[in-house]
């Protein structure tokens, strides 16, 4: 080992014969070196080969993985899709119920200014056409046959006895509301 660097460092046709002697034993420890290589590597190729399958069963299911992972990342592009479309919907649906909750309210005020006019005008106007309506008209006027003087004086006499004797009554026409 320590002959050998200088015998390296000289050309080969100026080596001496202990320099040529150091670079053969070299070789042959070279020689050896490779062939417990070999050995190992031959020993080591049913090993190898296994391996080499497994990992081609491996690289199969990357594959495989690989096309789920496209095939759940589509889906869950798909997914996030629907549900901005689902946001978008949901907002529009909770805008849409407030603004109808508003048009209720507003609603509810109006059937209830609604009805407080209603009511006035059954109790006012409604309740006069009816009183209206329900008087009993007066019998018709039956034409007597023509009256001799006396008789008209006697008639008239007669007719006001009977109105000095009944109390007068007075009916009041109901009160009318102003709406």
């Amino acid at each position: 080992m320590i002959a050998l660097p200088a015998a390296l460092a000289k050309a080969p046709d100026a080596r001496g014969q202990f320099d040529l002697m150091a670079v053969a034993q070299l070789e042959g420890e070279i020689c050896k070196k490779i062939a417990d290589q070999e050995s190992i590597l031959v020993a080591a190729r049913p090993g190898q080969e296994k391996c080499e399958a497994v990992v081609q069963q491996m690289l199969t299911r990357l594959g495989e993985a690989k096309a789920d992972q496209r095939t759940a990342a589509k889906i869950f592009d798909a997914a996030s899709k629907e549900q901005a479309a689902c946001d978008v919907t949901s907002v529009a649906a909770i805008k849409a119920v407030r603004d109808l909750a508003s048009s209720s309210k507003h609603l509810e005020k109006a059937v209830f200014s609604t009805e407080v006019e209603l009511e006035l005008f059954q109790q006012g106007p409604m309740a006069a056409f009816n009183s209206l309506r329900d008087r009993a008209t007066p019998p018709p006027v039956v034409e007597a046959p023509p009256m001799v003087e006396e008789e008209v004086v006697a008639a008239v006499a007669e007719e006001e006895q009977v109105l000095e004797a009944a109390p007068m009554v007075v009916e009041e026409a109901p009160a009318v509301a102003a709406c």
